[in-house]
């Protein structure tokens, strides 16, 4: 991302040098937020408070063509920014969760707008990489619901292996299967 966005023109060793900071950050930053949790449920609550200042901004990245990198990296840095600040104050999680949602979408849009969108034809090699085919509005919604049901079924089916029972992990898996070898025929006739 530095590279990309920031210091376009920076050696390897400031790079490194760069890198080895930012893990000095995160490591340092994650010894404080475990030792002020109180529980597994706060742990939980807090990224659960993260995650939802970044679902919509990325889901606007599927289905806008103005949204781009800057977008989800704006969502990402104002939930962050939100879920500290909001730390400091004794909201129930609910609330965090709304505010954070609200303001990182609120961010992430106006960062959207101020700056430059993505090529048109860099969004069409996207969608149809994806197996998405334009005016296909019935066909592209398929298709994402095949995506999600493979994704979920792959997560349930990991979470029924190890809780049990599991059958059901074996059912979610073939579902995840189907779904994966359905998804890759459209692909393929997409491309060609």
């Amino acid at each position: 991302v530095l590279k990309r966005f920031v210091l376009r023109e920076a050696l390897e060793k400031t790079l490194l040098w760069f890198s080895r900071a930012f893990i000095v950050i995160r490591a340092a930053s994650a010894l404080i937020v475990s030792a002020n949790l109180d529980s597994i449920i706060g742990a939980w609550k807090l990224f659960f408070s993260l995650a939802a200042g970044v679902g919509l901004p990325q889901l606007l990245r599927w289905f806008w063509r103005r949204a781009n990198a800057f977008t989800e990296i704006s969502s990402m840095f104002s939930a962050l920014l939100v879920t500290i600040v909001l730390s400091f104050f004794d909201l129930e999680a609910e609330y965090n969760m709304a505010i954070t949602a609200f303001t990182s979408v609120i961010i992430s849009i106006a960062t959207t707008l101020l700056t430059k969108p993505v090529g048109e034809n860099h969004y069409q090699v996207f969608l149809e990489w994806m197996g998405f085919r334009p005016g296909k509005v019935r066909t592209n919604l398929k298709l994402a619901f095949v995506v999600m049901t493979l994704v979920y079924c792959l997560l349930f089916s990991i979470g029924s292996f190890l809780l049990r029972p599991v059958w059901q992990g074996f059912l979610y898996l073939a579902i995840a299967i189907i779904a994966g070898l359905y998804y890759r025929k459209a692909r393929l006739q997409v491309r060609g």
